[in-house]
């Protein structure tokens, strides 16, 4: 059954890594850092509001659901946590 759990992280997990790294930093920045507030992703990630929009939008289409929205959100935001665990940067 561990074994089972195991592959079943690794196959979501991989799925995030698939991103480019600008769509992956503005995921993990915007779930995990600053409780889905644009400004404050934008602020962190130095980049405009805009820009975090946009690529929102990207991470929309390609999960099929609007990222941050809770329920839909809840195993993207564990998976993210899992990603930066596995990075090295809790």
């Amino acid at each position: 059954m561990v074994s089972q759990e195991t592959s079943w992280l690794a196959t979501r997990v991989q799925r995030l890594e698939k991103l480019n790294t600008d769509l992956q930093r503005t995921l993990l920045t915007f779930l995990l850092d600053d409780n889905r507030n644009i400004e404050l992703t934008a602020g962190d990630l130095f980049v405009h509001p805009n820009t975090v929009k946009y690529r929102l939008k990207k991470l929309d289409q390609y999960f099929g659901f609007k990222v941050g929205r809770m329920p839909e959100s809840l195993e993207l935001y564990q998976l993210a946590a899992c990603l930066r665990i596995m990075r090295g940067h809790a």
